[in-house]
């Protein structure tokens, strides 16, 4: 009985326990435009029985524009994405749409709705794959946390970009020169990475739990900046790469008759 209570012991002992990330208050994050803030974010990953739910929304003011934003994931128990549902409105123009995962068919499925018209598309299944939207940081939080189950390594992870009939993209997190920053305050370590999605490079910077803090993308002066956060160089957003020109707030935005938004997200 000793010897079997040792085994089973043992064998308990070898169980790898993915980490669990979960945020039930609602995180919050300032989104800025050449250090200029437009408006607001904010999401949560609610744990249930078999995963996560994520929940998130933004809103933003540029000029004539006005945006707003829903979305609603479910995510695996290692944070795989199992479907989405997202929802733009852009000055007067909505747009839909639905995310599915087939892993035994091979594929995500695509569903979008755009002044009424139905958009279908269908792309090759990848478990790392991650949905990013436009000025919504939950996508980056997300991926940090299927980075903390499923580190990078010889496979990259993927992204879909919720726009139009859907973008699908490889990506690279790779990390970068560590920092430190404030919390309301209270002095922090960070974590830094580049992630890399075509030919756009986004800084993110996160707390020693993964836990989202900012991410920039300096060529195009976005920033996605948690609420009460500083890094300790006092720079909100990242610092231009050399020879890469800062674009202009009114340069960022466009709206587009379908409902579209076309800015500043990581796509190829």
């Amino acid at each position: 009985m000793k010897m079997l209570r040792r085994l089973v012991s043992i064998s308990l002992a070898c169980v790898v326990v993915p980490p669990v990330f979960a945020q039930s208050v609602p995180v919050r994050f300032s989104l800025e435009i050449g250090g200029n803030a437009i408006g607001k974010a904010e999401y949560q990953f609610l744990p249930k029985k078999d995963g996560f739910t994520v929940k998130s929304s933004y809103s933003f003011s540029a000029g004539s524009i006005h945006a707003d934003s829903t979305r609603e994931g479910q995510l695996g128990a290692k944070y795989e994405l199992k479907s989405d549902a997202l929802t733009v409105k852009v000055s007067g123009g909505t747009q839909e749409a639905k995310i599915t995962a087939y892993p035994k068919d091979s594929r995500f499925m695509f569903e979008a709705t755009v002044a009424g018209e139905v958009l279908d598309h269908s792309f090759p299944f990848y478990p790392r794959t991650v949905v990013l939207n436009d000025f919504d940081p939950s996508g980056v939080q997300g991926l940090l946390y299927l980075a903390s189950t499923q580190p990078p390594g010889t496979q990259d992870y993927w992204v879909l970009v919720a726009k139009g009939r859907g973008i699908q993209s490889p990506a690279q997190l790779i990390p970068a020169s560590d920092g430190e920053g404030t919390l309301d305050g209270t002095k922090i370590a960070l974590k830094h990475w580049q992630l890399t999605v075509g030919a756009v490079v986004m800084d993110i910077w996160a707390n020693e739990q993964n836990l989202l803090m900012e991410a920039a993308v300096a060529s195009q002066a976005l920033a996605y900046r948690r609420e009460g956060f500083t890094r300790k160089d006092g720079v909100a957003t990242s610092d231009p790469a050399p020879g890469v020109p800062t674009a202009q707030p009114t340069s960022k935005i466009r709206a587009s008759g379908n409902g579209n938004t076309y800015m500043t997200h990581p796509g190829p």
